[in-house]
C-alpha cells in the first residue's frame, strides 16, 4: 500500500495518474514539457460531532486576506487555541515600485531595464500566498492529534469580487480547499455567517477602524470584538456550542 493508499484510512481512495507531453516547437531552444497529474478520488468523510472533533474556521475576504480560527470544546466552552491572519501581497506597493521604474525609464535612465522590471513589478502572482493558506490544513490536523477535522471556509460570493484584484485568488483558495479536504479525508463545509450582527444578542455592530485591525462593539449588549472573528461564534451557535470568552485577543480603538 502506497502513502496515498494510507491516508484514506478504512476506505481505500481511488488513484489515477495522467501524463501530458507537450512540444514547443515555438522555443528556443525547442523544449519538451512533460506534465504528471494525480487525482485522488476518496468518500467524504461523514460528519463529525462538534464536541469532539477540531474545529478550524476561516474567513476569506478581499481586503484583508484569510483568517483561520483553531478552537475545541473543552466540556465546559469552546477553546481557542489560536487566531492566523494570511494578509495578501502588498500589492499597492508593488505598483509604485512599477511606476517609479517606468518614471526613471521615461528620463532616458537604462529605458529597457526599467520597462522590463516596471512590467515584472505590475504582475501580481500570489501562488506562494494560496499555499501558505492551504497550510491551514495541516496546522489543523497538528492540533487534532487524531480527533475528526471539521473545517468551515466562509468565502464570499463572485459577484462581490467582481471589482477586486484578488478575484480569482480568492476563488481559488475555495477549489484548493475542496481539494485538500478530499486529500487530507477532512470534513470541509462552505457556509457563511454575518459579520455585521452581534452573535449574542442580534443587534447591529458598530465599527472603529484601527490601523491594523477592524473593531465591532455591539451597544445593547456590550459585545466587543474583531469583525474578521465575529463570524465564527454564529458558525459555534449553530454547531450547538457554547461560545468562548471574548474577545479572542486584544484590542485598542478610539470611540468617536
Amino acid at each position: 500500500m502506497n502513502e496515498v493508499e494510507k491516508k484514506g484510512g478504512e476506505a481505500a481512495p481511488k488513484v489515477s495518474k495522467t501524463i501530458r507531453i507537450q512540444w514547443r516547437e515555438d522555443r528556443n531552444p525547442e523544449a519538451l514539457k512533460v506534465q504528471i497529474v494525480l487525482r485522488v478520488e476518496r468518500p467524504r468523510p461523514p460528519q463529525p460531532d462538534p464536541r469532539e472533533a477540531l474545529l478550524c474556521y476561516v474567513d476569506v475576504n478581499s481586503s484583508y486576506g484569510v483568517v483561520a480560527i483553531f478552537a475545541s470544546f473543552d466540556g465546559q466552552r469552546v477553546k481557542v487555541h489560536e487566531t492566523l491572519k494570511l494578509k495578501p501581497p502588498n500589492r499597492g506597493r508593488r505598483l509604485r515600485e512599477a511606476a517609479n521604474r517606468k518614471g526613471a525609464a521615461s528620463q532616458g535612465v537604462k529605458n529597457n531595464i526599467h520597462f522590463a522590471l516596471a512590467r515584472l513589478s505590475e504582475r501580481f502572482n500570489s501562488k506562494g500566498w494560496v499555499k501558505r493558506a492551504a497550510e491551514i490544513f495541516k496546522k489543523a490536523l497538528a492540533y487534532a492529534r487524531g480527533r475528526s477535522v471539521w473545517i468551515n471556509f466562509d468565502v464570499p460570493p463572485a459577484h462581490i469580487l467582481r471589482n477586486s484584484h484578488l478575484r480569482r485568488t480568492l476563488l481559488s483558495v475555495k477549489r484548493v480547499a475542496r481539494n485538500l479536504g478530499n486529500w487530507y479525508g477532512i470534513y470541509a463545509t462552505f457556509e457563511c455567517y454575518p459579520s455585521h450582527k452581534c452573535p449574542l444578542c442580534g443587534g447591529e455592530l458598530e465599527r472603529f477602524k484601527t490601523r491594523r485591525t477592524r473593531v465591532e462593539k455591539c451597544e445593547k449588549c456590550g459585545f466587543l470584538e474583531d469583525h474578521d472573528y465575529t463570524p465564527f461564534y454564529w458558525w459555534l451557535k449553530k454547531l450547538g456550542l457554547p461560545l468562548p470568552r471574548w474577545p479572542l485577543g486584544s484590542l485598542s480603538y478610539k470611540q468617536g
